[in-house]
């Protein structure tokens, strides 16, 4: 017996349509990235991302459900990010001029409203929680939505009730 996946074809599509959303487009994808964290493996092409925060069950009465311990369906948070090449030191040593750095923080908005829209128009969407800006570390900046979807559960149907 295989076990399904209900999580990762859901994460496929809001990393599809985010890439599609975000301009410029970012050159490295990561359908689903492992762990609590993210590597920022190549932000000067554009990382984009996601990755399960935590999965909760939404219980029902065990009475009214006809599924193991009353699992209706499965609380998923989620997160969706981006990271982009940010304006750092120059050789001198002196710092870039104040308008380049605005760019890097209007980047950041345009990815933030690319990346809400997405979210909010998307019908597995639940609730959205937060936006958390990302650096500027290692000459990359950036942020990450976390957001709620609901799986469904394993059925089980060779599981009876004890």
């Amino acid at each position: 017996m295989t076990a399904t996946d209900y999580i990762g074809p859901v994460l496929a599509t809001y990393v599809a349509l985010a890439k599609d959303a975000l301009e410029p487009e970012p050159g490295r994808i990561v359908i689903v990235a492992p762990g609590s964290t993210v590597a920022w493996d190549n932000c000067c092409e554009g990382q984009l991302w996601s990755r399960v925060v935590e999965v909760q069950p939404f219980l029902g009465r065990p009475s009214a459900a006809a599924l193991p311990c009353g699992v209706l369906y499965w609380n998923v948070i989620v997160a969706v990010g981006v990271i982009r090449c940010a304006h750092s030191l120059n050789d001198d040593g002196s710092a870039p001029p104040a308008t380049l750095v605005s760019q890097d923080g209007q980047q950041m908005l345009d990815d933030l409203a690319a990346l809400q829209e997405v979210i909010l128009c998307h019908p597995r969407t639940k609730a959205i929680q937060r936006w958390t800006p990302l650096g500027p570390q290692g000459g990359c900046h950036g942020g990450e939505w976390q957001f709620v979807i609901s799986v469904d559960t394993c059925g089980c149907p060779e599981a009876t009730p004890v």
